[in-house]
This record gives structure tokens, C-alpha cells and sequence, in this order.
């Protein structure tokens, strides 16, 4: 009981005096813990932290969707557009994308899962919707340096 009471005062009196150190507990908060590698629903060999392809963010960007997904699907750009449908075998182009840029994409039927193909060519991504085994994507990134990634 007195080792718990002379702690507490050392701690109070160290606080108060501004000089409150603990050294075991700030070396082990400072220590960064090794990343965690997960790998991406697209690529196998890709981890979701890696980007699955890169535009030129100063020059224009697009987005065109292909749906070979068989079914319709819903896709907006947060903050920008409404949400809108395209039917299976369809394509539809967003124009003038504002980076970064979130796309949302989802199926119109819930429970059913979707894979993304991306693939960049002058600065146009294109975003093939295809049937998932398995986990699904749901949302597009383009960061503001121009890596996409999908989630």
C-alpha cells in the first residue's frame, strides 16, 4: 500500500512540475508497427495499398464504365454526380473528373459482388464491371498524384 501511495505521489509531483517521463512507455508508443500486407481483390499479386494504375493528373480525366457484369449497376462520382444506372452490355463516360476522385459503384441487386478491370490509356480510365468470386469492390479512388485504387 505505501509503494502505491509513493507512486502516485512521485506522478502527481512529477505532472505537476511538468516533468512527467516515462521512458519504457514513450519508447514503445514511438516504435512503428510493420505494415500489414493485404492483398487486393483485383490482382492476386497486388496489395490493396498498392495503386492498380496512374493517370497524368494535369491533364484531363475521364472515366468510362463498362458493364460486363450482366446485370445493372449504379455508379456515381461522391460529391459531383447523382447517382446513376447503366444497364448490362452498356457503356457510359464521366468527362472533366476532378481529382482526387471517389466513384461508388454497386449493383442494383444487393448481395451480389462485382470486380473491377481498370485499365488508363491518355489519360481515360477505364473501368470494365465484371461479376466477383467471392469479396467485391465497391469504390474507385484516383488521388490527387493520379494512382488509382479500387476497393
Amino acid at each position: 500500500m505505501k509503494w502505491k501511495a509513493l507512486g502516485t505521489a512521485v506522478l502527481v509531483v512529477g505532472a505537476s512540475a511538468g516533468v512527467l517521463s516515462v521512458p519504457f512507455l514513450s519508447n514503445a508508443l514511438s516504435q512503428p508497427s510493420p505494415p500489414k500486407v493485404i492483398r487486393g481483390a483485383s490482382d492476386p499479386d497486388r496489395a490493396d495499398w498498392q495503386p492498380n494504375a496512374r493517370v497524368n493528373p494535369k491533364k484531363p480525366v475521364q472515366v468510362i464504365f463498362v458493364n460486363n457484369f450482366g446485370e445493372p449497376f449504379r455508379y456515381t462520382l461522391m460529391g459531383h454526380t447523382d447517382a446513376r444506372e447503366l444497364k448490362k452490355g452498356m457503356t457510359a463516360k464521366l468527362g472533366k473528373v476532378p481529382l482526387p476522385a471517389y466513384v461508388a459503384v454497386n449493383p442494383v441487386r444487393d448481395k451480389i459482388n462485382i470486380r473491377y478491370k481498370v485499365s488508363v490509356r491518355d489519360n481515360i480510365v477505364t473501368l470494365e464491371v465484371k461479376p466477383a468470386k467471392g469479396q467485391g469492390q465497391r469504390a474507385l479512388e484516383i488521388d490527387a498524384k493520379g494512382e488509382i485504387y479500387a476497393y
